[in-house]
Order: C-alpha cells, then sequence, then structure tokens
C-alpha cells in the first residue's frame, strides 16, 4: 500500500536560496510506484505565468500531494529522475535547479545558470483514483536493447489509463495471425493487440473506424518502451474533434515542397509517409499542439517524431488553405512551404 505522507527531502542548496512553499494541487497525489528512490519536480501556471518547481525525494512506496490549495487547473507536468532509470516525457522543457529551486516563465534557462529539462504531461481528469504513478513514465534501463516488442518479457504491471487520441488502422503481423490497432496521441502510439485480453467486439469496433477519428479510450497501460505504449483495451468511443485536431484534419492528403516537387508526403490520420523522386524514405507520428518543447508561445506547432530513430521535430504552423501549407522549423524559423498536390 501506497504510504500518502511523501519524504521532502531537500538537496541541499548549492549556489543559490529560494524560500520553498508548496503551492496547491487540488486532491492530487504523486506515487512511487517503482523501486527506488526517485527526485521529482513539477511544473503548473500561476498568475498566468508557467512555474517549476522541485526537488522531492520520493521513497519506494510514497506519495506526495506536491500543492496544497484548491485550484481549478487541469494540465501539470512533473520530471522524476534515479540513476539507471529512462524517464519517457513529452518534449515540454522547462527549467531545473541543481538545489532546491522555483523558476517562474523562465525559457533561457542555461542563460540564468539553470538545466532544462523535458517533462510529462498530467491530466488531472484523467486519472479515476487522483493519483499519478512513477511507473507510468519511468522504466529500468536495463533490458531495453532491440526492439519494444523483441526484449525480454518482465511480468507487467498494469494501470489504469484512460486519454484522447485519433484512431490510425488496425493491422495484422506479418508472421503471425495477431492484430495490432493503433492509436496516436498525446505524443504516444498506444499499440492494442487481439491476443485475448482485449475484448473482441472492441477489436471489430476499432476495425470499423476511419483513420483520424477522434477517440476516448480507456484501459489498462501495460508497458512502454520510448513513445510506444502497450494497451489493453476497456471501453473506446467517438468524439467531436478539438480544435488542434480540426487543424491536423486540414492537412490531410498530399503535399509537395515548392523549392523542390521531388520532396513530397502524404498525411493520413496521425501518420505522415515521406518521399523523394518517389521512393519512400520515412515514416513519423504527427499531432498539432499549443506548444512544443522548449517552445511554449506563438503556437500551434506540428510535432514529428519517429519512435525508431527517437527524433521529435517542432514546426510553428503558419499558415493553412486548401491548396497551400506554410511551416517554420524550430528553433532556426526556417521557413518551409507546400502546396497540395493535383
Amino acid at each position: 500500500m501506497m504510504r500518502r505522507k511523501g519524504r521532502l527531502l531537500f538537496i541541499p542548496f548549492v549556489l543559490f536560496y529560494f524560500a520553498f512553499t508548496l503551492p496547491a494541487w487540488a486532491g492530487l497525489e504523486i506515487c512511487n510506484d517503482t523501486a527506488v528512490r526517485q527526485s521529482l519536480s513539477v511544473a503548473f501556471q500561476t498568475e498566468g505565468e508557467w512555474q517549476s518547481e522541485g526537488w522531492w525525494q520520493l521513497e519506494p512506496q510514497d506519495c506526495v500531494a506536491p500543492l496544497q490549495d484548491e485550484t481549478d487547473q487541469r494540465i501539470y507536468y512533473y520530471l522524476a529522475q534515479s540513476p539507471g532509470w529512462i524517464f519517457a516525457h513529452d518534449r515540454i522543457a522547462f527549467c531545473t535547479g541543481a538545489a532546491a529551486f522555483s523558476i517562474r516563465n523562465t525559457q533561457d534557462c542555461e542563460g540564468l545558470g539553470f538545466e532544462k529539462e523535458y517533462f510529462a504531461k498530467i491530466d488531472v481528469t484523467k486519472l479515476p483514483d487522483q493519483r499519478q504513478y512513477l511507473s507510468m513514465h519511468s522504466e529500468h534501463a536495463q533490458g531495453f536493447e532491440g526492439s519494444a516488442w523483441d526484449r525480454p518479457r518482465r511480468k507487467p504491471q498494469r494501470r489504469p489509463y484512460s486519454g484522447e487520441a485519433l484512431f490510425q488502422n488496425c493491422m495484422k503481423s506479418k508472421t503471425a495471425r495477431q492484430q495490432h490497432c493503433t492509436l496516436i496521441g498525446g505524443g504516444r502510439v498506444f499499440i492494442v493487440s487481439n491476443d485475448g485480453r482485449t475484448a473482441p467486439q472492441l477489436i471489430e469496433r476499432m476495425n470499423q473506424l476511419t483513420a483520424g477519428q477522434p477517440v476516448a479510450f480507456s484501459g489498462d497501460w501495460v508497458s512502454h518502451y520510448e513513445t510506444v505504449v502497450e494497451f489493453v483495451l476497456a471501453e473506446i468511443s467517438e468524439r467531436e474533434p478539438s480544435a488542434e485536431e480540426e487543424l491536423l484534419f486540414g492537412m490531410q492528403g498530399d503535399w509537395y515542397s515548392t523549392t523542390d516537387p521531388m520532396d513530397q508526403f502524404t498525411i493520413i490520420g496521425s501518420m505522415r509517409f515521406n518521399r523523394y523522386a518517389g521512393s519512400q524514405t520515412a515514416q513519423e507520428f504527427l499531432a498539432v499542439l499549443p506548444f512544443c518543447g522548449e517552445f511554449l508561445e506563438d503556437g500551434p506547432y506540428l510535432y514529428s517524431w519517429d519512435h525508431q530513430a527517437g527524433t521529435g521535430l517542432c514546426y510553428a504552423l503558419r499558415e493553412i488553405s486548401p491548396i497551400e501549407l506554410i511551416l517554420s522549423y524550430m528553433p532556426g524559423n526556417i521557413e518551409l512551404r507546400y502546396r497540395r498536390s493535383e
């Protein structure tokens, strides 16, 4: 059983001192369900500005409520660190300090003597028990050679999870009769298989969906590797698209570069299939976000990532029309113009 009172053991001050007060998080706890001590920091909005604070030291089985007062804020971010452990972040950057810190609205982290580190998102409306478990984003580095599905299996620790995504497709394995259905959302790729753990009627229901269909889903998060999540589905339903998803829908179809017409791509759902001179070059996952990585303002952004190559790229979305797409590759603001193919 998790202990509700976390141990707040701050690292000794090295270069500076902050009068450390704990701002608030209504009813939500962060729990260390890993086997080792984890260092925790959080980021939240206060008075219209983003603020990051840390570090809390969480022993195994400890829980802590980093923010104490009532708040209606829905989205928070957190970072957990421990030697030999991998943290699956969402490429959202905030500043951290070597000692106890409280940093508000700081984008030039290195210039002010801080570190810039990537955090993961918490949506409090999607936590059925009002607890964020560290194992949802933290996993021991041992045994991560090879692909997510080839590495030796450990006994999974299933956790309830609910979220929103876009349905992509259902495909049969080349080497087996299993079928794998893909949902893409929140910077992650959720894989649901007809391996007996997900009800057959849910697999059949997904087979009837079209690429790009917005869905709400829930079930058990079994394991993850980088941005790929092995998921057992319990419920799925269609929903209305968000404003960001509507922008992605406007990009569906075939495009070519105005500077090099041989540079082409096709967007289907949340995937981009790149080609050059007719030959396929790469496949990427896509999401439209209000901010991306360290770029917190002047959105929306198109975020693309390839979990096999481990790369993630941010593009400021400048213009979408029925015939033209204008992006700016960050951080250099390199303009990229595309025309829709006839």
